[in-house]
């Protein structure tokens, strides 16, 4: 198979184990997933989630009212959630509006729905979530900037802020087109087959409603996807020397927990002294703390072959 196919952080991954002399196959390239020999040995490898990473982990990173429920108990700061239930929804909006609602078990920014206000706004909201999942989460949107925080082995090693897409007007051409032309950069593709994904015009409509087809004016940033997640067309910017201690400490926090030997932390940071964990990640594509676009490289892919070779 080739290896051109794979996910860009698997693709990076297989190239650097056969940079060692490590015997490397190709078993599937959609979803990704490879076998590598090492000590008379082969293992499996899906992106980063291999054979060492015990499966409660990955369980409880799946669900997020799992995340929640362990987050309570082990003193993790987290936004106030509960899974939909049409009895007391009403009254957790009333409570600790305005709600972010995402599928229980979503990715990659599908589904997520932020800034619910009102009870119309939460019905629509959980109807669209139940299009990537039976169940639904409500959570109280908290004030900030969105980070990732990468920990190898324990270690950390990497920080990136997460920016939604956006386009920049030219004083000519609507949102839609700017997307669409956008849409053409060839650093973008599909399921992350490239460093940026593509920009839903599907999603941004659904955010931007019938402004979509306004004309920005010239050098004006216009944000057209909600969530700040790379899978929606967002970008990133390398913050691995400028992030909070604390926020380092309860990500390394996490990960020992979980026994995870690679563990991708989502924060909400205010840039003071306010911080949440949002999402615990047991399979993070880490392609983009290498990708020089982005700010200075990590070496992560490094680390995480040398986590695998351990």
């Amino acid at each position: 198979m080739n290896p051109n196919n794979l996910k860009v952080t698997m693709r990076l991954v297989y190239q650097e184990l056969q940079q060692r002399g490590i015997p490397v196959k190709i078993l599937s390239t959609d979803p990704s997933l490879v076998e590598y020999q090492y000590r008379e040995q082969w293992h499996l490898l899906h992106s980063t989630l291999g054979e060492k990473e015990p499966a409660i982990a990955y369980a409880i990173a799946e669900n997020k009212t799992l995340t929640s429920v362990l987050s309570q108990k082990m003193g993790w700061p987290h936004p106030a959630s509960q899974q939909y239930n049409e009895a007391n929804a009403s009254q957790f909006l009333e409570q600790y509006r305005p709600l972010a609602v995402k599928p229980l078990n979503g990715a990659h920014g599908n589904g997520i729905t932020l800034g619910v206000e009102s009870d119309e706004q939460l019905l629509k909201a959980v109807k669209h979530a139940e299009k990537f999942g039976k169940k639904v989460l409500l959570q109280q949107m908290v004030s900030g900037d969105d980070y990732r925080v990468l920990c190898i082995d324990g270690r950390y090693v990497a920080a990136l802020k997460r920016i939604p897409a956006c386009v920049k007007g030219d004083g000519i051409h609507s949102v839609r087109e700017l997307i669409i032309q956008e849409n053409k950069n060839p650093e973008r593709g599909s399921n992350y087959s490239k460093a940026l994904e593509y920009i839903s015009l599907d999603t941004a409509k659904g955010f931007l409603g019938e402004s979509i087809e306004n004309i920005p004016l010239a050098g004006e940033v216009m944000q057209v996807v909600g969530v700040p997640n790379l899978g929606s067309g967002g970008r990133a910017e390398d913050k691995t020397d400028l992030i909070p201690e604390q926020m380092i400490d309860i990500a390394i926090s996490i990960a020992k927990k979980l026994k995870m030997g690679v563990c991708g932390v989502d924060f909400i940071w205010d840039g003071n002294d306010n911080l949440w964990v949002i999402e615990i990640n047991a399979n993070p594509g880490i392609d983009m703390h290498d990708d020089p676009k982005f700010g200075v490289p990590r070496g992560v892919i490094t680390a995480l072959v040398d986590y695998l070779l351990v």
